[in-house]
């Protein structure tokens, strides 16, 4: 499969399906050619606020790779490819009601770099040299053994489920959104109120779960300015959330709770969960997700602080039950979330039709 890649974004929501296309051509599954748009030495802006969508070519047809938070689905979309693969596809969306196949789910969403050195982070990091940071992002780029830049690896995530549960606790560190200010988004009416809703329904079960579970509950906020101002009461060390560190707090908790992020989306922590074999509690799932993932057998979900606390009863007092779910969260990310896996499954997609099946636009 010949694929050549456009790149214009070096955003963090396109590492884990760049990590995948380049597993995938490292491992001779794919022949994989790039090329870097003129736009991105004109970038000014860091990777984490880039555009979260690129183009590929895969055997001639043009496929558009959308990791955006949001479900709204771009008519130029419709134009300009034959397949998209959305990573915030609604639950309710049907191909056929909207008049065209060519969408489909791309899958959970989370920061995760190849392990060992190679060459296609270091071309990406050096593609934009106007973007604040740069320097930095370079750095970060060459330091694959992660001496003095951490950067989350395949190795690091693929803990796999324990053989028994001898200490039953549950984990949930979480950020709130500023209400008020960002840097490079405006905020209108509508994304205000998101945040609030996204703010509050964290606060409340992080109050509950302390007031419940007490010690066998690691959960908080991280404490930047606008957490200390609003929610001091809630704020947990800032050493426990540094990305290395929270990461390897995660083999030490088997539950492991998540609530819905901004635009309804699924955060990076429901990816970072089921990558590391964790049982899952979680707000209601807003989006498609590829492969079977079932509520019961993947994950637990809750509707406010009280059901969040008897969901995470159910698995603290079964541990039989909770080593079947991490189970099935391992088997599903070996075969649906690993990241070349997860971007094999969706080229297939497009390799094994020779036209994407649409009905005419009204």
């Amino acid at each position: 499969m010949d694929v050549r890649l456009e790149i214009s974004s070096n955003a963090a929501h396109l590492q884990q399906l760049y990590t995948g296309l380049d597993l995938l051509a490292r491992s001779n599954r794919i022949r994989l050619s790039c090329r870097f748009s003129r736009k991105s030495l004109r970038v000014k802006v860091p990777p984490y606020a880039q555009p979260v969508a690129v183009k590929l070519d895969v055997n001639g047809r043009q496929v558009m790779f959308d990791m955006s938070d949001s479900s709204v689905l771009s008519p130029n979309f419709f134009d300009s490819v034959d397949w998209v693969f959305k990573r915030s596809l609604r639950s309710d969306w049907n191909p056929h009601d909207s008049g065209s196949t060519k969408v489909r789910p791309f899958g959970l969403n989370y920061m995760v770099m190849q392990d060992g050195f190679s060459w296609f982070p270091i071309k990406r990091a050096l593609a934009f040299p106007r973007a604040s940071g740069w320097p930095k992002h370079v750095a970060r780029a060459l330091d694959s053994p992660n001496w003095f830049h951490y950067s989350p690896r395949r190795s690091m995530i693929e803990l796999g489920p324990p053989r028994n549960l001898s200490d039953m606790k549950v984990l949930f560190l979480a950020r709130v959104w500023d209400t008020a200010n960002d840097d490079h988004f405006d905020l209108s009416h509508e994304l205000r109120e998101d945040r609030i809703q996204v703010n509050e329904m964290r606060v409340r079960c992080i109050r509950s779960l302390r007031a419940e579970f007490g010690s066998r509950a690691l959960v908080g906020l991280v404490p930047d300015n606008f957490a200390q101002i609003h929610y001091p009461d809630c704020i947990i060390d800032n050493r426990l959330t540094e990305k290395k560190r929270y990461l390897q707090l995660l083999a030490d908790y088997p539950v492991c709770i998540t609530t819905t992020g901004l635009h309804g989306s699924i955060g990076w922590k429901f990816a970072e969960y089921v990558a590391t074999s964790r049982a899952i509690v979680s707000e209601p799932l807003n989006h498609q997700i590829p492969g079977k993932f079932a509520r019961g057998e993947n994950y637990l979900s809750f509707e406010d602080a009280n059901s969040c606390l008897e969901a995470v009863s159910v698995l603290l007092d079964n541990p039989y039950y909770c080593l079947q779910m991490m189970q099935q969260n391992s088997d599903y990310y070996q075969k649906f979330l690993r990241p070349d896996e997860l971007v094999w499954n969706c080229l297939k997609q497009v390799g094994s039709h020779t036209e994407p099946q649409s009905k005419p636009r009204k």
